[in-house]
């Protein structure tokens, strides 16, 4: 059952104002940071932490929208639908304005496996194109079937980078990273059972 002033407070923060909103808040957190801790090997660390576990959250929320509805729709899942695209940009520019440049920074200091630079690297370059295909007139240029499949495939590789990354350190710190592992990881079992009850109705239909 819908909520009428639930509605109206959810459509208050919607669009536009809801991306100027996480990115901003976002940003006060870094320069935050920043100005009590430095720009040095600690400083650079907590940046990097504190951006990468608030990220998720607008992620996972464009993660779910649609499957979330799916299966219980309500006033905030039907929320999440509309602004699936501005909560995909919201976490496009928080991870390209305000964590890459902290990767960066940590790279001129430290040191890190080729590899992993390269997991993470194609991940950011996944995500830009994601960001720039978000709009209409590079989007229509795409084509609707290559937008479904660039989108596809960086959504579910982005979000295996995250609980890739998480997930270690959730054993270590299970204060900080387990809760961020748990929403993760249901994002990605929510997705698996609305896409197993769409075969099912499908199933039953055409029987």
């Amino acid at each position: 059952m819908s909520n009428p002033q639930l509605a109206t407070k959810f459509d208050n923060l919607s669009g536009w104002r809801l991306v100027f909103g996480i990115v901003g808040a976002t940003a006060l957190l870094v320069a935050s940071i920043v100005a009590i801790y430095g720009t040095g090997e600690p400083g650079i660390r907590l940046w990097l932490k504190v951006t990468g576990r608030t990220d998720t959250i607008p992620f996972a929320a464009a993660f779910i929208a649609s499957p979330l509805h799916q299966i219980l729709p309500s006033t905030f899942s039907a929320w999440l639908v509309k602004n699936r695209r501005f909560l995909g940009i919201s976490f496009a520019l928080q991870h390209l304005l305000l964590h890459l440049p902290a990767v960066i920074w940590f790279l001129a200091i430290a040191t890190l496996p080729l590899a992993q630079i390269a997991i993470a690297g194609f991940a950011y370059v996944l995500i830009a194109a994601m960001l720039v295909t978000s709009f209409e007139t590079p989007a229509r240029w795409l084509g609707q079937q290559r937008w479904k499949i660039l989108h596809k495939i960086g959504l579910f590789y982005v979000m295996f980078v995250f609980i890739a990354t998480f997930l270690p350190k959730a054993v270590n710190a299970p204060i900080t990273y387990a809760p961020f592992v748990t929403l993760l990881l249901g994002a990605v079992i929510l997705r698996i059972v609305a896409f197993m009850r769409r075969q099912r109705l499908r199933r039953s239909a055409s029987a």
